[in-house]
């Protein structure tokens, strides 16, 4: 058995000033994704390098409730080798948050689901569930303990 490094896979999401936030409680943000191909290996990556767009809404307007998504979909326009096949991946990355009592809260914030869009690429639809604590320090930020399992559907 061998451990190798796959592509790195990077975005960056700048808040849009509309809609008022404090107002509607929604949160919407767009920017880039990059997929950089630094796998150690054929088989840890693919081969590409990607770049698209990104999307990221987050709903805060129900106390104790937090929903949203990130979406990403990154397409190739250069290869590592001539033989890599072509690559078109819609991401979706579902977040929910629950406040349960006192600091406790139920997420899932961690299943990336993926479809393909080329003829015979995968679909993914993973779940996460996961119970954590938010623990509050005199003179420094709040720190977030959880712990999270993942399911495929």
């Amino acid at each position: 058995m061998r451990t190798e490094f796959g592509d790195l896979s990077v975005f960056d999401i700048a808040a849009l000033p509309s809609p008022d936030r404090k107002k509607t409680g929604l949160l919407i943000g767009i920017g880039p994704t990059l997929v950089l191909p630094t796998a150690t290996s054929t088989r840890a990556g693919q081969g590409a390098w990607q770049a698209g767009p990104a999307l990221g809404m987050i709903y805060s307007g129900v106390p104790g409730l937090l929903i949203g998504f990130i979406a990403q979909n990154p397409i190739s326009f250069a290869y590592t080798l001539p033989s890599r096949p072509p690559q078109n991946t819609f991401e979706l990355q579902p977040v929910l948050a629950i406040h349960l009592w006192d600091k406790w809260y139920l997420r899932s914030a961690e299943a990336n689901w993926t479809v393909g869009w080329h003829h015979d690429s995968s679909t993914m639809l993973p779940l996460s569930l996961g119970i954590g604590r938010t623990l509050n320090r005199r003179g420094l930020p709040p720190m977030s303990l959880f712990v999270t399992g993942e399911w495929m559907v």
